[in-house]
């Protein structure tokens, strides 16, 4: 200690590298803070001694230090207005505060490749998903239950003049692999993208968040009576005319920020966005809703029917809008619940509509292999 009383240096250097821990703990009273979706885990303390420990003990300190989150929010700030590129990680700055997630994990944002038509999958790979569609469909088929795949489309699949300087809408990888499937394999696939489009003018306001990466609750409206349609002319839903916007007021209202600028720019005061309300319109059922982590099952006294979801972050939406309809609506979500269809899952709860909802970006999902077919008509 006398030794380093005698190098003040080497003490005041201490101190300024410890006082954001002691002053603002190891996360810091930040508002945002914390690993988010988008950010890998904090690093753990290492448990054992190796040539990176210390490596690995600088990594857990500079991702619990207090000034953590503020750095971050500095650091987009230096890129937006210093630099004012139009990528940032997989972030594609558009027009005004459009916003708009990367269409090609994990190839970098500034490529487009879906947008621009680069996209493709492989012949054995289109092989792939029909053969195993079409065998999901057959053993449906032989106890009365259906199957389907809802596309969430990319936002810059709806509005590519918000990226571009063209509203021009390329053949993107969905487009083909459509094409390329046999026309029983290709009617399991339900896709909104001409009805959003089309929505985009029709009413007077957005079907997607500008900063966010999903759709509203206009845009989820939309899809959800394409699937109502789909669902209808397999007579497996009933009440379809609920689904109508008929008598509903659409209203605009003013929204802080969505995902992409909170969750990956830090930036929600940036970027400005607003919120469309439905309001009136058809009278839906009362509802009783029970959730439990990746899981909610939704129920409807005046329903008909079993309807089972492997949902990614689009599906909530769109799960309470199919209730209308049905007795049941089950939506297991991703990550812990993969876009597959799991016919133990089917046989338990019953169903006899499974749906798989999918983000237009993750099409490669659908090669996982399906899981227990054999047991979807299990009683």
């Amino acid at each position: 200690m006398g030794a380093l009383l005698k190098h003040p240096a080497i003490l005041i250097f201490l101190a300024l590298a410890l006082a954001p821990a002691v002053l603002l703990g190891i996360n810091g009273p930040w508002f945002g803070g914390g690993s988010g979706p988008f950010l890998r885990a904090p690093a753990p303390f290492p448990n054992n001694f190796s040539p990176h420990t210390f490596r690995r003990i600088s990594a857990w300190f500079n991702d619990r230090m207090g000034m953590r989150y503020p750095l971050l929010v500095l650091d987009s700030h230096w890129r937006l207005a210093v630099w004012r590129l139009r990528f940032r990680g997989d972030v594609i700055f558009g027009r005004g505060p459009w916003l708009f997630f990367n269409d090609a994990p994990p190839a970098p944002a500034a490529r487009l490749a879906d947008l621009r038509g680069r996209l493709r999958m492989t012949d054995a790979e289109v092989a792939q998903i029909d053969r195993q569609l079409a065998a999901v469909r057959a053993q449906f088929a032989t106890c009365g239950k259906r199957a389907f795949i809802a596309i969430a489309p990319n936002k810059q699949s709806i509005y590519p003049e918000n990226v571009r300087d063209t509203e021009t809408y390329a053949r993107s990888r969905l487009d083909d692999l459509l094409e390329r499937l046999p026309p029983d394999t290709r009617s399991m696939f339900i896709d909104p993208r001409a009805e959003l489009r089309a929505g985009k003018s029709r009413y007077g306001g957005p079907v997607y968040f500008p900063t966010d990466s999903h759709w509203n609750d206009l845009g989820a409206f939309i899809a959800y009576q394409k699937i109502v349609s789909a669902f209808a002319q397999e007579k497996v839903i009933a009440r379809p005319e609920l689904a109508t916007l008929q008598g509903a007021s659409i209203e605009i209202e003013p929204f802080a920020a969505g995902d992409v600028a909170t969750r990956i720019l830090y930036l929600p005061w940036n970027f400005p966005d607003q919120r469309v309300v439905l309001k009136g319109g058809q009278s839906a059922p009362a509802l009783s809703v029970r959730s439990d982590g990746d899981r909610a099952l939704i129920t409807n006294p005046e329903g008909r029917r079993r309807l089972l979801i492997f949902a990614d972050s689009f599906g909530a939406w769109i799960a309470h809008l199919l209730a209308r309809h049905f007795n049941e609506v089950e939506i297991l979500s991703r990550p812990t619940w993969p876009a597959l269809f799991d016919g133990e899952r089917v046989a338990e709860e019953r169903a006899d509509v499974a749906l798989i909802e999918i983000a237009e970006r993750s099409l490669p999902e659908l090669l996982q292999p399906p899981r227990a077919l054999e047991r979807a008509c299990s009683p």
